[in-house]
């Protein structure tokens, strides 16, 4: 816990902030998804894997209690074990089996600024997140991904992908917790933003593991804010416990 005094040294883009207490955690990092992708492709690949992508599952399969397989865009496919990890998608495919779960998916959106001085002034810049007031940031392209934390519930369109335009509400809503919350970046130009989908349950801890209803269905799904992160791990947890039940 840094005295306030040493703020404006670890992280210059709260130069100026209310905050009683701060947290510097230097250990801590972020999760690239687009580094981790390619990986997990080849290798999965590698392990005998048959990847189908573009191909959207739309209903799946059930007969006296046992999954039998799912009918996709591409055709039907039979099989006796499925995984549901479709994020904001999930609740519905298990619906289709008559299997109701509560997961919720919610809007939230990221701004992404133009490049700023305070960006430079630390190397290499922390990511701020002020939790109580609902205010993230983190360097990025010269500038700052910026999200005001917003949640707002909403049901998804038919896929396929989840990105949409960004609401001039949250733009409104970012740049006045900026002004009041971050001073030194009053004068932070806002670009490009979109909105995407985090899942939660109600209690919001995951969904992961054996459905108690269908044999053969499995779950890896609401995983809110930390998906990227933890997705790979859950999956092998759940991957080893699958195959030790089989």
């Amino acid at each position: 816990e840094p005295s306030l005094s040493r703020v404006a040294r670890i992280a210059p883009a709260l130069r100026g902030a209310p905050l009683a207490r701060i947290f510097h955690v230097p250990d801590e990092g972020t999760c690239d998804a687009w580094s981790l992708g390619p990986g997990l492709l080849r290798g999965a690949l590698r392990h005998g894997a048959r990847l189908r992508l573009g191909v959207r599952v739309l209903r799946l399969h059930a007969r006296a209690g046992r999954i039998v397989g799912a009918s996709t865009s591409d055709g039907a496919e039979d099989a006796d074990l499925v995984v549901i990890a479709a994020g904001a998608w999930s609740s519905s495919l298990a619906r289709g089996l008559g299997v109701e779960r509560t997961l919720t998916p919610r809007a939230r959106h990221l701004f992404q600024s133009t490049p700023h001085p305070t960006f430079a002034a630390a190397s290499p810049h922390p990511w701020c997140w002020i939790d109580d007031a609902g205010l993230y940031l983190r360097p990025e392209a010269g500038g700052f991904l910026m999200s005001p934390c917003d949640e707002t519930d909403e049901t998804p369109a038919e896929g396929p992908g989840s990105r949409g335009a960004p609401r001039e509400e949250a733009r409104d809503s970012l740049v006045q917790k900026l002004t009041r919350l971050c001073p030194t970046l009053a004068d932070l130009g806002i670009g490009a933003g979109w909105v995407g989908y985090r899942t939660f349950t109600p209690s919001r801890a995951p969904l992961c593991g054996r459905d108690p209803e269908i044999d053969g269905l499995a779950w890896i799904a609401g995983l809110g804010g930390f998906g990227v992160t933890c997705a790979l791990a859950l999956a092998e947890d759940l991957t080893r416990a699958l195959c030790v039940a089989r």
